[in-house]
This record gives C-alpha cells, sequence and structure tokens, in this order.
C-alpha cells in the first residue's frame, strides 16, 4: 500500500453501471455511507478472542470496498476476515490501516468530482 497507487478504480463500477453515471454515483455514495457505518462497528469490536461477529462485518466491508474498487481496502478486509481469533492490538492495527484506505479512497472521490461531503 502505497500513496502512489490509485485509492480507487472505478472501471468495473463504470462497466457495470453501463454508463449510468446516476447508479454510479449513487452506488459511491451509498459506499462512503455503508463503509463508516461498518468501520465505526468494527471499532467497537478491536477485543481480544474469538469474534464471529469481527469476521461478518469484515466480509461485509470487504464487499462494500470491493464494489467501488477500492482494492487494497478490500484486500485489508480480506485478511482482517480472517481473523476471527485475534488479540485486541491486532485487530486494532489492521483497522486502522482498513480506515486509513476508506479516507483515502473518500478523498479520491471528493477530489475527483465523485461525492460531495
Amino acid at each position: 500500500m502505497t500513496e502512489n497507487t490509485q485509492a480507487v478504480n472505478l472501471e468495473n463500477l463504470r462497466e457495470n453501471s453501463m454508463g449510468d453515471e446516476e447508479f454510479m454515483l449513487d452506488l459511491i455514495s451509498l459506499f462512503v455511507s455503508q463503509a463508516k457505518e461498518q468501520l465505526d462497528v468494527l471499532e467497537t469490536i478491536c477485543t481480544d478472542g474469538t469474534s464471529h461477529d469481527w469476521v461478518e462485518i469484515s466480509h461485509a466491508l470487504k464487499g462494500t470496498a470491493g464494489a467501488v474498487g477500492a482494492d487494497e481496502m478490500r484486500e485489508l478486509c480480506a485478511k482482517s476476515q480472517d481473523m476471527e481469533t485475534a488479540s485486541s492490538a491486532e485487530r486494532r492495527e489492521i483497522y486502522n490501516d482498513i480506515h486509513e484506505q476508506y479516507n483515502r479512497a473518500t478523498r479520491y472521490l471528493i477530489e475527483n468530482g465523485y461525492y460531495e461531503e
């Protein structure tokens, strides 16, 4: 993960939207709000031990990120999804990385006119 890579690759989203710009923007808006909610939940369960909720939220967040082409975020969520049993420190570390990628993706979408705060 580097700042040199694009935070979001909209190619698949454009293709899946079949040129419908409004639909694409709606999905981007949904990504921003849904991912924020999912991240808020994930943060509250950065605990020690086994957590099926951690796996479920990570999986959902992976799908949310993948839908808009936030590939680095999606990859981190895939790793997070495999952390059913982990320490709070391990979960906090990957949560912070995912959150950073969410911020990068959101910044990219705002700066390129795909989303307004």
